[in-house]
């Protein structure tokens, strides 16, 4: 008896007949073979997760990498379902998701209109993120001193998007730290990008997880430290971050606020669903500014006339989003969220004529500009940190450090990358 030989197809055809069908038996049947020697194939062709996400399509499921799934129908009758129902349905455990929201999209036309309902979820991962995985950090027994100057020097870092952060401005960042020495050193918020929990669509080529996230959050915050052990480091947080706090809210609300067993006199501890437990900021030695609510009310004063906050505007063309930001607040202030490099200023007059100059600045971002982190199509951004120097009068100065093609400079200072080496 010969051997029975197949003239298989590609396999991008065996894919769409399984996606079509829903199976490997209703693909066989579809292919014109059997089962067994389909299932075969399958196997040889090293096919087996292809297979299982093109089964999971025809049932309405789309997993969007291993932070992300939707599920989705164009049946009305299913729209009335409980979610976890509608979720058990497409073959998944509702224990083992977490729901991120639900739209419902409409298209074609007046004749023949289509309509689908899509869930986003998310696996359960909340639970299991892990504070950063590192050796950790100890200050040096004895802290260098901070050298002589006029004023004391404060450094505004932001917008990174670890780990989208851009590492030639952080080798070069690291340099400036190290011979300037700032005596405190304020980061403006979004040092996380947090991706993975947005409510905006999932891109595979950008998405990172969030434990890569904070890993290597804390990775460019420890080179910080070690770069100028003396420098006094404040966080805030910046929308990306509150992203972690609207995601475990919404869905693992009985979570919220969930500590480790508290001991005898031992002090409430921190949240370990916070940036600040997973960060690691108090062996970091960074204080964590709590907003106590949403990130848009976290502000430190700076000084006696200066206040730096994330930001919540984000406006069109440098200088655009610090005035506005000015003219809201009424004081001096320093803000990130914009990716925009600007000192803009604002002159009030009081009722007797008497004038007052407010400041207002844009301090750049720390992240990878080409591409747009993704989202953005050649972005209007400019890289960079800006500095401040506080007076005993209450009088402050302002210096942006501006990062163009591998130089950062600073007043008459330039650090070249290429002097310097990334450490990649």
């Amino acid at each position: 008896m010969g051997v029975v030989r197949h003239h298989w197809v590609g396999d991008d055809k065996i894919i769409e007949a399984v996606e079509q069908t829903g199976s490997v038996i209703g693909a066989s049947k579809a292919l014109g073979v059997s089962r067994e020697a389909l299932r075969h194939r399958i196997r040889s062709r090293a096919l087996e997760e292809e297979i299982e996400a093109a089964r999971l399509r025809h049932k309405g499921v789309i997993h969007e990498g291993a932070d992300r799934a939707s599920i989705y129908s164009t049946e009305p009758d299913e729209w009335t379902t409980d979610l976890r129902e509608f979720v058990k349905r497409r073959g998944l455990d509702p224990d083992d998701w977490v729901i991120l929201r639900t739209r419902l999209n409409e298209w074609g036309t007046d004749e023949e209109p289509m309509t689908q309902i899509r869930v986003d979820l998310a696996p359960k991962a909340l639970e299991a993120l892990m504070p950063a995985r590192a050796e950790g950090w100890k200050p040096p027994k004895k802290l260098p001193s901070l050298p002589k100057r006029e004023g004391e020097l404060v450094a505004f870092f932001g917008d990174q998007h670890c780990p989208h952060h851009d590492v030639d401005l952080h080798a070069a960042a690291c340099q400036w730290l190290r011979v300037n020495k700032p005596n405190r050193g304020i980061l403006i918020g979004d040092m996380l990008d947090f991706d993975s929990i947005s409510r905006h669509r999932y891109n595979p080529e950008w998405s990172r997880s969030m434990q890569e996230c904070i890993d290597t959050a804390y990775g460019v915050l420890k080179d910080y430290k070690e770069a100028s052990p003396a420098t006094q480091w404040q966080l805030l947080s910046g929308n990306h971050e509150a992203r972690l706090r609207n995601a475990v809210i919404d869905s693992l609300l009985n979570m919220y606020g969930l500590r480790r067993a508290k001991v005898d006199d031992e002090q409430i501890g921190e949240s370990v669903l916070s940036i600040s437990h997973l960060l690691r900021l108090d062996e970091l030695e960074i204080e964590w500014v709590n907003p106590n609510g949403d990130y848009e009310h976290a502000q430190i004063r700076v000084g006696e006339n200066l206040a730096a906050r994330h930001g919540w505007i984000a406006t069109q063309k440098s200088g655009t989003t610090a005035l506005k930001t000015l003219e809201h607040l009424g004081h001096s202030v320093v803000v990130g969220h914009s990716h925009r490099m600007s000192e803009v200023f604002l002159t009030k007059h009081d009722i007797d004529g008497n004038t007052e100059t407010l400041t207002g600045v844009e301090c750049g971002t720390m992240a990878k500009i080409k591409q747009g982190l993704g989202y953005s199509v050649a972005p209007d951004w400019q890289a960079g940190f800006a500095t401040a120097t506080l007076f005993d009068d209450g009088k402050f100065n302002i210096d942006l450090a501006k990062f163009i093609n591998g130089n950062l400079m600073w007043r008459d200072q330039r650090i070249v990358v290429e002097d310097v080496g990334t450490g990649t």
